[in-house]
């Protein structure tokens, strides 16, 4: 089970890498209020959030992954969460465990140029290092919205 964690974690970190701006720990910051947001945004094939949601889902499903109902239920849950500022982030990341079943989640947030970014990234071949967790096929959900400043990308991963 601690290999299965470690290489987990190395899938959040990779993501991190791939989508800019998630790097370093210094202080916490923590979003409380409200703000209008978009979760509709998938409805529209050529935003930002649909190219990449199906640009992270290719390149986690090309790695051997499967996408999940159950799990996309679950990253859609965490993302009204996040666009409500219900979440802790440290350094515009979010991860916890839940369980029944066992899940692992995590919401990264960004701005719309290091979205943009990110979109070169993947479009250019960029690879997601998943830290050897290519061996192990787990089931994923990704759900992705934005508010007025950021961008937030949900994945849940279930575990067991």
């Amino acid at each position: 089970m601690r290999k299965i964690s470690r290489n987990l974690v190395a899938v959040a970190i990779s993501t991190a890498l791939v989508l800019p701006g998630v790097s370093g720990i210094a202080t916490a910051q923590s979003s409380f209020g409200s703000s209008s947001f978009d979760t509709s945004s998938t409805s529209n094939s050529g935003s930002k959030s649909v190219k990449l949601k199906r640009a992270l889902e290719k390149a986690i499903t090309d790695d051997g992954h499967i996408l999940s109902p159950a799990a996309e239920k679950r990253a859609q849950a965490l993302l009204k969460r996040a666009l409500n500022h219900e979440l802790p982030f440290v350094y515009n990341f979010y991860q916890s465990t839940e369980f029944n079943p066992l899940t692992r989640i995590t919401v990264l947030r960004f701005t719309p140029a290091e979205v943009d970014q990110a979109l070169e990234n993947l479009g250019n071949g960029v690879p997601l290092d998943f830290g050897g967790l290519s061996n192990i096929s787990v089931p994923f959900g990704l759900a992705i919205g934005k508010d007025s400043d950021f961008y937030y990308v949900a994945v849940a991963e279930i575990l067991g």
